[in-house]
């Protein structure tokens, strides 16, 4: 499948190219923003055995989001987890009739909506109850792109508006001015990150202070001390994150995660963790205080304590 789209983006392009000089472009390098991000690629081990969060950009039928509307880790309740059994209920609802199931009596000799995916959805549009919606929705979302996943899309089209809004053969020109320098220090970046848990629920309980610095050492990032909890920086949880970017091009991305406890940073193409103590983007850990996170006591007996874990990593810039 893949060597045909590749032939068929091939006769794609060849076709934009001849149709260059009627404004005709053909778009194209935001396939590599995906690389890290499809079920079967290379991932850290605990990433592999569940890779439905908000690193992977495609939806699954247990991927986390169809009733929040994020992209993290959160499972689907138990009751619909069986995707084929909430079928067989909502259009074969009597269990008598499902038991007559069988090799000689397949499911679309009962009910013809399992004849063909047209008349499944049908089906279940039609049907009144909230569990057919979720079955419905279900099937018309698996496999395809979450909302991340068309970033690169947008920002690959607006570069080449962008880049091609003057006439096609414009009159000459002087050559331009030299680019100004950049206002940063390129080569590798390396940014001190405090991440702090308190005891609000795990939705809302991860901030984190950042200092950023380039290759030069010089602090080109700063968390604002006016953020709401200024002591613990800005919130990093899954579906309610923040970005650093500073003079960069791209930005940082930081997801905090409870399962397997670490933070997920993505800067460009670029994907790492906080366990990530190899490679060109890499961090070095120090771990929490206290180790068995906040203390969640009364406020009445003063047992209240948020939990710090702090951390620097470097990368690429």
């Amino acid at each position: 499948m893949n060597d045909l789209t590749d032939q068929l983006n091939s006769v794609i392009r060849d076709a934009a190219t001849e149709l260059a000089l009627s404004g005709v472009f053909y778009v194209e390098g935001f396939q590599d923003a995906y690389g890290g991000h499809r079920y079967c690629e290379p991932a850290s081990q605990d990433y592999l055995t569940a890779p439905i969060g908000a690193q992977t950009w495609f939806w699954h039928q247990a991927s986390g989001g169809w009733y929040s509307g994020d992209e993290g880790h959160a499972s689907l309740p138990p009751d619909t987890q069986n995707l084929s059994q909430t079928l067989l209920d909502i259009l074969i609802p009597d269990p008598s009739v499902q038991a007559t199931i069988s090799a000689d009596n397949p499911p679309w000799k009962i009910n013809p909506a399992f004849q063909n995916e047209t008349m499944l959805i049908q089906a279940l549009d039609q049907a009144d109850n909230q569990t057919g919606a979720l079955a419905s929705e279900l099937v018309l979302r698996s496999f395809h792109p979450k909302g991340t996943a068309y970033g690169p899309w947008s920002d690959a089209f607006l570069a080449s508006i962008r880049s091609n809004r003057n006439p096609v053969n414009p009159p000459p020109q002087s050559p331009p001015p030299p680019p100004p320098p950049p206002s940063y220090a390129t080569g590798t970046c390396c940014f001190h990150l405090d991440e702090w848990e308190d005891c609000n629920p795990e939705s809302d309980d991860l901030y984190a202070n950042v200092t950023l610095l380039d290759n030069n050492k010089a602090t080109i990032y700063q968390t604002s001390t006016d953020a709401a909890h200024a002591d613990w920086g800005e919130p990093i949880n899954a579906g309610n994150g923040s970005t650093i970017q500073g003079p960069l091009p791209y930005p940082i991305q930081i997801t905090g995660e409870h399962d397997n406890d670490y933070v997920q940073f993505t800067y460009g193409s670029v994907s790492w963790t906080s366990r990530t103590t190899s490679g060109p983007a890499n961090c070095a850990n120090g771990g929490w205080n206290p180790r068995d996170g906040p203390v969640c006591g009364t406020e009445f007996f003063g047992q209240w304590q948020p939990a710090e874990n702090q951390m620097d990593c470097c990368f690429p810039c």
